[in-house]
């Protein structure tokens, strides 16, 4: 008989998540694999993404520039490299695919959490010129709905990342790029 008394927003699902939120989420996968080193599992990963983009491709496709349309299919095709050149595949398709996640703290948290791999893998090549702005993409994190404790470990990763990247340490660059991704994903 209590149940109900409870107010209906309580009972209701959750929203079904977005196409392109889908596709994000097969694509992390892919990354987090090859950031992780288990690479028996990225065979399964770099098929369940394939197949994500073949069942939402023509619903997105509605919603893009054809030329971003053209991007996105070239970044599911450079997949089949494997590996590292698919999980780089993976970052530049999670990136077209930005714009089309709804507006909000989370878009805010995957964008770091994008930038956090893209700094992972610009340490981990030596591609120094390729490492993203991490301050600014944390930046929308740091704001007041952030408890402060959330906020201070936010800042002591940006300075370790800070450090290691200006005397080019990768491995320290890499465990705080890590350590940042950790971060914004704890941030929901």
């Amino acid at each position: 008989m209590a149940l109900l008394l409870l107010p209906a927003a309580l009972l209701a699902a959750p929203p079904a998540p977005t196409p392109a939120e889908v596709l994000v989420d097969a694509l992390e996968g892919v990354t987090e694999c090859v950031v992780e080193g288990r690479t028996a599992r990225l065979e399964g990963r770099l098929r369940h993404a394939k197949e994500a983009w073949a069942a939402r491709r023509d619903t997105l496709a509605k919603r893009i520039p054809p030329s971003d349309l053209d991007d996105l299919d070239l970044c599911f095709l450079r997949l089949d490299a494997g590996g590292r050149p698919a999980a780089r595949a993976a970052l530049d398709a999670q990136e077209l695919l930005g714009d089309l996640l709804p507006q909000g703290p989370a878009r805010h948290r995957r964008s770091a959490a994008l930038a956090s791999l893209r700094a992972w893998f610009a340490a981990d090549g030596g591609r120094w010129s390729e490492m993203p702005d991490l301050e600014a993409a944390f930046a929308p994190l740091l704001g007041p709905p952030c408890p402060e404790p959330a906020a201070a470990a936010v800042r002591t990763a940006l300075d370790r990342h800070r450090e290691a990247r200006t005397v080019r340490n990768a491995p320290q660059c890499k465990r705080a790029a890590r350590t940042l991704q950790d971060l914004a994903r704890a941030s929901a």
